[in-house]
């Protein structure tokens, strides 16, 4: 990257999390949790982008922060961060009426006994709305199930930094 890159660091202009158990209370939760014995959740994000077309993207990083108090991680979590290929509302959000995801994705790993900061390489996916912005209807969080306790992450709601995008540019 090179060393006069600019960068900004982007809150979500869109938040919602899903799970199979989901109730129809439609607040906000906390917390998310990735994985585990429990149902696992979904995380769907949308950023409103800082940055012009034509502009180069270095690199982007998808940045989550582990939810204070939460039992840490029994097993490494595998998330995935996928393109949302469809339109979506966070009111409108359910387990069974989630929208399509489709490549390009990035990969973490919240790491077992951890309670670091998750960091996952989106670049490819940013640059994808770089050169398609008329797509750009965010990224989608998931992982499968594993024994234990899953990777629990703060949503910005009541409390803890929530999700945000770290974009390095020209």
């Amino acid at each position: 990257m090179p060393s006069d890159a600019q960068r900004v660091v982007l809150s979500q202009a869109m938040l919602a999390v899903v799970s199979p158990d989901q109730r129809h209370a439609r607040t906000l939760p906390t917390a998310v949790t990735f994985g585990g014995q429990i149902h696992s959740q979904a995380l769907y994000l949308r950023f409103d982008p800082a940055w012009h077309r034509g502009t180069r993207i270095f690199g982007a990083f998808l940045l989550l922060e582990p939810m204070a108090g939460a039992p840490s991680a029994t097993q490494n979590v595998t998330i995935s961060a996928w393109r949302i290929v469809d339109g979506w509302k966070p009111d409108n959000l359910r387990w069974l009426s989630q929208p399509r995801l489709g490549p390009p994705r990035g990969v973490g790993t919240a790491r077992a006994g951890g309670q670091s900061l998750l960091r996952i390489d989106v670049t490819d996916l940013v640059g994808y709305w770089q050169d398609h912005p008329r797509h750009n209807y965010g990224i989608a969080l998931r992982a499968s199930g594993s024994p234990g306790y899953g990777a629990t992450f703060a949503t910005g709601a009541g409390g803890g930094q929530g999700p945000r995008l770290d974009v390095y540019y020209e």
